[in-house]
């Protein structure tokens, strides 16, 4: 920040938090010389977050989603203050990064709150609350045989493996990830 001496207009972008303390004299015609005492407490600018939002995951699919926010001291503390993560994600408390591969069964809709805090003195802080969707990533397929074929075993195959001999009346599910294809024989 600077004074102009001849308007005696403080102006400038500040660039350290604090309060700061500084006397002005003002010379008139006359000579006289009054001097005046001020202070001006510089704070900083506060935490907002870049996105209400994080993007969608997929069950069994890596997953990244960085959150993003202005303003405050680094470096940053995040954390979750309210709801759950699904199953196979984190929060990264310095980086504020949620990672991780969701787990089959977890698709649907959470929501949680992260706050983050800076490290300025005394600290400042935001929260966010998100609604945070995770789409189906497996579905399941059911392989049967049917009761009448009670003498034997059938041997199940999934793309040339097996996976399982079943007898007449006997059930077996396999699960495969959304978006690939897998051949079953028997």
């Amino acid at each position: 920040l600077a004074l102009a001496p001849t308007t005696g207009i403080i102006s400038g972008t500040p660039t350290t938090v604090g309060t700061y303390t500084f006397s002005v004299t003002v010379t008139d015609p006359t000579g006289t010389s009054p001097q005046q005492a001020f202070s001006i407490t510089v704070a900083a600018q506060p935490i907002t977050f870049l996105y209400t939002y994080l993007p969608e995951a997929t069950e069994g699919a890596s997953y990244r989603a960085d959150i993003g926010v202005n303003g405050g001291t680094t470096p940053y503390t995040f954390s979750l203050v309210s709801g759950t993560l699904p199953s196979g994600l984190t929060l990264d408390s310095i980086s504020g990064t949620v990672s991780g591969t969701p787990t089959k069964g977890t698709a649907g809709t959470y929501t949680f709150t992260i706050r983050v805090t800076d490290s300025s003195t005394p600290p400042l802080s935001a929260q966010q609350t998100y609604n945070f969707v995770i789409k189906k990533g497996f579905y399941d397929s059911v392989i049967s045989i049917d009761s009448t074929l009670a003498a034997g075993e059938t041997t199940v195959y999934v793309d040339g493996r097996q996976v399982a001999k079943l007898r007449g009346g006997q059930t077996t599910r396999q699960s495969f990830p959304v978006a690939t294809k897998a051949t079953i024989t028997v």
